[in-house]
């Protein structure tokens, strides 16, 4: 079936957010979610089993905050203005296993290149990617994707700090949603049971009522001591969320824009607080500058057309008081996949 946002009524609406946001971490989450909207647990089930079917949203994980599981990503750029050896190359960077992210961000022939947002004659980076891996590999994997590339040079652009971390996408905005604290200290070490969790968790998480109690069985514990972790990782910050994410064209967001601002230091923290609280903004980081890439602030935000994100662009500016900025549009996509964390570990498989 084909799933429409724009026709949903009133309940739908809120338990898609609900979803994005996180299930609740209690023994029956799906029955939780349904007392919320009105709804049976049966009928939540068959939501969710609904948007899977027609491919509106990818399947149901865990997020965890990399960093506090012991593990770096930095946001990296190349610039090739040939298409054919863009392709090639965003072939070559997609191939390395650290990789999870692959755009071509550059301007859509919809718009004109020296109206508000675009290069102009400038010729900015345009093939972006995001490099993960654990913090003692990860000097040896960034050197791996410098070889990878070469004699491609590859731009680093690390956070410095991060004022919104949100993926929530609703028919009509998107959910202003998390703001994380500047300490990134990383969480204790973690048990090989502990792993093995996060494996599972991780991967597509199976719809059905009793979700944490198949899960604890799995690793061979009890469903109360399961949920407990889960818990005490939420609280630390080590588990951001156990959602699904819906698919951008589906949502109707087609139109998908990184916007950069040269921001001066005294600023940087009061403009990314400041557009962070739009809830139109999905990501949103201080990042470091280089001498080829002088942009220094990031917001990721998504409409339904190229005009409409240019305006919200322009909207996002005024209201924040930053003049000095470009838009780099995803115009094609060549990977998308998330990080996976304790590669190599076997899960414990208990009776099902």
């Amino acid at each position: 079936m084909t799933y429409s946002f724009s026709v949903v009524d009133a309940a739908k609406k809120q338990l898609l957010g609900l979803l994005q946001r996180g299930l609740p971490l209690v023994a029956r989450p799906f029955a939780e979610l349904g007392r919320t909207v009105g709804w049976t647990e049966e009928q939540v089930l068959q939501f969710v089993r609904d948007l899977f079917s027609s491919d509106a949203a990818r399947p149901l994980s865990a997020v965890f905050d990399a960093r506090r599981l012991g593990y770096r990503s930095v946001l990296c750029a190349i610039n090739e203005p040939n298409p054919e050896r863009l392709a090639q190359l965003a072939g070559r960077v997609a191939a390395h296993s650290g990789v999870t992210h692959v755009y071509e961000r550059s301007w859509p022939t919809e718009l004109d290149p020296h109206s508000s947002g675009g290069p102009g004659a400038a010729m900015l980076p345009n093939l972006w990617f995001v490099l993960a891996a654990s913090q003692t590999k990860f000097e040896a994997a960034a050197q791996e994707l410098r070889d990878f590339v070469a004699p491609y040079a590859v731009l680093f652009f690390p956070a410095r700090k991060r004022f919104k971390i949100d993926v929530v996408f609703e028919p009509e905005q998107l959910a202003n949603g998390e703001n994380f604290p500047d300490d990134d200290s990383p969480c204790e070490e973690l048990s090989v049971i502990q792993q093995e969790l996060v494996c599972l968790l991780q991967g597509a998480l199976p719809v059905v009522p009793d979700l944490f109690a198949q899960l604890a069985q799995r690793v061979r514990l009890s469903e109360q001591t399961v949920l407990a972790q889960l818990c005490r990782w939420q609280a630390a910050g080590v588990l951001r969320r156990i959602a699904l994410a819906v698919r951008h064209r589906s949502g109707g967001f087609k139109a998908t824009a990184m916007c950069v601002w040269s921001v001066a230091a005294e600023r940087i923290i009061a403009a990314g607080r400041a557009l962070a609280a739009f809830p139109e903004v999905e990501h949103c980081y201080e990042r470091a500058t280089l001498p080829a890439f002088r942009y220094n602030l990031f917001a990721m935000i998504h409409t339904s057309s190229w005009l409409q994100t240019q305006r919200l662009f322009e909207r996002l500016a005024g209201a924040v008081g930053v003049t000095d900025g470009r838009m780099l549009c995803s115009v094609r996509e060549f990977k998308k996949s998330g990080l996976t964390y304790f590669a190599g570990k076997s899960v414990v498989q208990g009776k099902r």
